[in-house]
C-alpha cells in the first residue's frame, strides 16, 4: 500500500489504472529490485557544491518536490527549464510526449 500510495501521491489524479499500480508492485516486488525504491527514501545523497554541465530541467506540477528555477539555479547549469501544466514523479507514464520532448532537447547537438 505504501508504495501505491507514493505513486498516487506523486501523480496526476488519474495517471494509473488499478491494474497499473498492482503491476508495478509486483514488478518491483517479484523482480527483487523493491530494496532500490525504498533506497531513495532512507539513504543520504551526497552531491557535489554544484554541476556545471548544461542541463535541461523538467518541471511536472506533481513530482516530490518541484523545483523552482532559482533554487535549481544554484546548483546546477540550467540552460532550459521547462514548466509542464500536468504531470508528476512519473513523467515518463504519464506525460511520455512531454518527457520524449524534453529528453530530445537534453541530448540534442548544439540544443
Amino acid at each position: 500500500m505504501w508504495i501505491i500510495e507514493k505513486q498516487q501521491s506523486t501523480s496526476d489524479e488519474s495517471a494509473f489504472t488499478p491494474d497499473e499500480l498492482l503491476t508495478w508492485v509486483t514488478a518491483y516486488w517479484v523482480t527483487g529490485t523493491i530494496d532500490t525504491f525504498f533506497s531513495t527514501y532512507v539513504e543520504p545523497v551526497t552531491l557535489p557544491d554544484r554541476i556545471d554541465t548544461s542541463t535541461v530541467l523538467a518541471v511536472f506540477p506533481r513530482d516530490l518536490e518541484p523545483e523552482p528555477r532559482s533554487y535549481a539555479e544554484a546548483f546546477l547549469n540550467v540552460c532550459d527549464y521547462v514548466e509542464h501544466p500536468a504531470g508528476g514523479h512519473f513523467a515518463a507514464w504519464e506525460q511520455p510526449e512531454a518527457y520524449a520532448d524534453d529528453v530530445h532537447r537534453a541530448v540534442r547537438p548544439g540544443g
